[in-house]
This record gives structure tokens, sequence and C-alpha cells, in this order.
């Protein structure tokens, strides 16, 4: 009986020792015992006291190496940094086509640009709008988006007193679907700030113009 206890007390004394192992990027190895993982992040339990719980970008890991099995966890799921879409509104003004590209990710948040082109109001010259869009995580492909953008014609300009030769769009409120690839959605409200071609001020009358901007397209 006493060498059943005694290694029983063994076995324990073991597996209290036993940790994973979080390799990052930068190097450094965790000492932890990891409690679950998602598409984003991996969630872990520290191995040195005081024990507390804690989180980690997948993007910042090489690897994961488990105790107590042979497999190894290698990071690949990733958001989609690409998204070509066709635009309704907006920044496009009436119909336009667009790309969409992440510039920087953190954990909670990401910063993008938008480059395109479009039609303007009552015009038969196509625009070239860019902008750029800061996005804060509402879930895992979902976003609240704040940004702010510009146009300009890129062919023969018109005449006559209803022209317009420059516009700016901001702010840009709205809401994002862009999953890890595949479907991508944008709704938002803009603002157009128009300047009349034929003078040096913007046109009081056309101060601001809300309009509502749609984005279907794919991400990858």
């Amino acid at each position: 009986m006493r060498y059943f206890l005694f290694f029983a007390c063994l076995f324990l004394a073991l597996a209290s020792q036993a940790q994973d192992l979080i390799y990052k990027k930068d190097g450094k190895i965790l000492g932890a015992r990891v409690l679950r993982t998602d598409s984003n992040f991996v969630y872990f339990r520290h191995a040195e006291p005081p024990k507390q719980l804690d989180s980690i970008a997948q993007s910042d890991l090489t690897k994961i190496e488990f105790d107590y099995r042979n497999d190894f966890f290698v990071p690949t799921k990733k958001l989609a940094q690409n998204a070509v879409s066709v635009s309704l509104g907006g920044t496009s003004v009436l119909l336009g086509i667009s790309y969409d590209r992440i510039i920087s990710q953190e954990r909670n948040y990401h910063f993008s640009g938008r480059l395109g082109i479009g039609s303007l109001i009552e015009q038969t010259n196509i625009n070239g709008h860019l902008s750029f869009n800061f996005h804060l995580n509402k879930a895992k492909t979902q976003f609240f988006e704040l940004g702010a953008g510009l146009a300009v014609p890129i062919n023969e300009r018109n005449t006559g007193n209803g022209y317009y030769n420059i516009y700016i769009t901001a702010p840009m409120l709205g809401y994002r679907l862009q999953r890890f690839e595949g479907f991508f959605f944008r709704v938002y409200i803009a603002g157009l700030y128009m300047r009349d071609a034929g003078g040096n001020n913007w046109m009081p009358n056309r101060l601001y113009i809300p309009t509502l901007g749609l984005d279907f397209g794919y991400s990858f």
C-alpha cells in the first residue's frame, strides 16, 4: 500500500510540473497550460506563479507544443488582408469598383487603405478615390469602421457650372464583415464635401451631402 501511495504522489508531482510550450516569433518560449484556441488568439494560464490567465495573438506565434501528446499547433488562420468589391453610393457616389487592403493589424483593431474608381453625380467623367479607415473589432470577423477619403477626376473634364473637380468624403462611419476569406460586405454612411471647378471657394450650398454606401465583394 505504501508503494502505491508513493507512486501516486510521484505521478501527481510530475503532472503538476507538466506544461505546454508556446513559441513566440521573437524567440521567447512561454511555459503555460493552453485552455483553448480560436482563429485569432490562444488563451492560456501561465505555468509560473501567480499562474494568471492570459491570451496571445496567433500571428505572434510560430507553434505550440502540447504536453501529453505529440501534435503541434501552427497558426494558419489569418484575417483576409485584401478585398475587391462592387461599390454602390458612398465614396463612389453612384457605382464603382474598389480594392481594400489591411495595412496594419493589432489584436483589437486594424487600419486599411481603399482605392477605387466611380462616377460623380450628374457627370460623365470617372473619379478615382482613396480612403483610409480605422476598424474596431466587434467580433472575430465583424468590425465598426471610421474613415475619411478624397476623390478627383481622372478623365476629360466637363464644362459648365455643374462640374466639381474635387470632393472629400468625411467622416465615414460603418460596419464591415470580412471573413478569413470569401464573402466581403460593408455598409457605411459618409458625407460629400464638394468644390466647384469654376471657383476658388468651397460651395456653401453643397457644403455637405450625406450618402449611404454599400460594398459587396470577395476577401482573400
